[in-house]
């Protein structure tokens, strides 16, 4: 059984598929039909939706590969192109059957949903507007949409069959009624709405500059088209909104880039400050000083100097590190503490996966917690797993012990130890879509396990890169 997500996604291919045929129909008429009202006004038309109908299924094709358009966002915005391309397509093929008796058929489908689109893309739009807040959308706001909407619906069935909005003459062509100012109230209201909640929602100017274009355009598009009925442009408009919506999405991806750049400098040196501690320093001096065997003592000298030289190293990084990487620095630090706590300090390797990138040091406070917190507290000590293993949508690395453990229940301190785990927890999020998983269990141990998602491996680079 198909899931949501699959069906989403053949949704998705399935108005692709739909767009390019519609751009192929609307080019072959272009090319061998010559419409029956050969007015200037009409060949503008013709030609200024055929340029926007392309100009949507560029939108819309990038609109799906586009990894920083995601959720709800990147839905509404989809069914939006979609259907502002059928509505152009609708419009452009008006303006070839309008007046032919023998296209009649045609002529009433094609405005029908073209009228249609005038109340279904009001309520996209208040959609997309809500989906800039993480809030559930609720309260009389959004009743008074859907009862628009609804009504809205309804006008255009009972009009159907009375022509009290608009209706075609014996020839074919289309004409408007003394009420056809009735056909746009719902949609002004659903608008009206939408202004009201998203300059109330929205916390930047920026996000409330991109919704006024957004209306904004539609509003005096559809103006020029009540007063003018020669031109269509009303949904001329909606794609000038389109694209200032899509402009806004990139232009607040490079705000957050930059910010999450800074975050993770400082979280950089954090975890640096975290993990080359005075007393850890003190501690590994003193065992070597301590030793009788000068060829061990000059090993250990080299195995320190190793790890204080991988520790530095992460202050020119600035992205992820292959997975091998981080566990050779990881088995440098255990070696350096097998000196002090020789047979009490067992560890084993479980690792099955390693073709992988993980932010630097993450695995590496994991262990050191373990041993510090929980192995070094045991008299008779303890082992420490290591293990890595994928599925086929991410990447696991696990580090257990069988240390003193600690009741999770109990808030954290403020002491390093917590520090670099909440650090390596800030940067999995920010770089990798990662999670990072802690469960303890008091006189039982720790196990802590790190997820990274395949996917996001897969199209992540690092952010210099990304905001150029």
């Amino acid at each position: 059984m198909l899931d949501k997500h699959r069906l989403w996604k053949i949704g998705v291919t399935v108005m692709a598929v739909l767009m390019f045929l519609m751009v192929y129909q609307c080019l072959v008429l272009c090319a061998f039909y010559t419409p029956i009202d050969y007015k200037p006004a009409t060949i503008v038309s013709i030609s200024v939706n055929m340029l926007c109908m392309i100009i949507t299924l560029f939108i819309y094709v990038g609109s799906v590969f586009d990894r920083w358009l995601r959720g709800r966002s990147q839905n509404v915005f989809l069914i939006m192109g979609f259907f502002e391309c059928l509505t152009l397509n609708c419009t452009l093929v008006i303006c070839y059957v309008n007046g032919i008796p023998d296209m009649l058929l045609a002529n009433k489908i094609t405005n029908l949903i073209y009228f249609s689109a005038s109340v279904v893309m009001p309520l996209l739009l208040w959609y997309y507007v809500t989906s800039q807040n993480d809030s559930y959308i609720a309260g009389l706001s959004h009743r008074i949409v859907n009862i628009a909407f609804g009504i809205g619906c309804i006008l255009l069935a009972i009009n159907l069959f009375t022509g009290f909005i608009y209706y075609f003459d014996e020839t074919g062509l289309y004409q408007r009624t003394d009420l056809f100012w009735v056909s746009f109230v719902m949609p002004v209201t659903i608008i009206a709405i939408s202004i009201y909640w998203g300059f109330h929602s929205m916390k930047t100017g920026l996000e409330k500059f991109t919704i006024g274009v957004f209306i904004l355009f539609t509003l005096i598009f559809g103006l020029i088209q009540v007063f003018n009925i020669d031109i269509q442009v009303m949904y001329i408009g909606v794609l000038f909104s389109m694209l200032a919506v899509y402009c806004n999405i990139y232009i607040m991806r490079g705000y957050d880039l930059a910010k999450k750049d800074v975050q993770l400098n400082a979280e950089k040196n954090a975890a640096l400050v975290s993990q080359i501690r005075p007393h850890f320093l003190y501690n590994v001096l003193n065992t070597i000083m301590s030793m009788d065997d000068v060829n061990f003592m000059r090993k250990s000298i080299v195995m320190f100097g190793k790890y204080l030289r991988g520790n530095l190293d992460i202050l020119s990084l600035e992205s992820t590190v292959p997975f091998t990487k981080e566990l050779n620095h990881v088995k440098t630090y255990i070696e350096l503490e097998k000196i002090r706590y020789e047979d009490k300090l067992t560890i084993k390797y479980e690792i099955s996966a390693i073709d992988f990138e993980i932010p630097p040091l993450c695995v590496q406070v994991l262990v050191e917690n373990a041993i510090k917190h929980g192995i070094s507290k045991r008299e008779e000590g303890g082992i420490v797993v290591i293990k890595s293993y994928a599925d086929e949508e991410s990447y696991f690395v696990e580090v257990n012990d069988t240390g003193v453990g600690f009741d999770t229940s109990v808030p954290p301190s403020t002491e390093r130890s917590h520090i670099g785990v909440d650090n390596a927890r800030t940067r999995l999020a920010n770089m990798v879509d990662g999670t990072l998983a802690v469960k303890s269990t008091i006189g039982v141990g720790t196990e802590t396990k790190i997820m990274i998602p395949r996917k996001t491996l897969e199209h992540s680079q690092n952010y210099v890169e990304a905001v150029i």
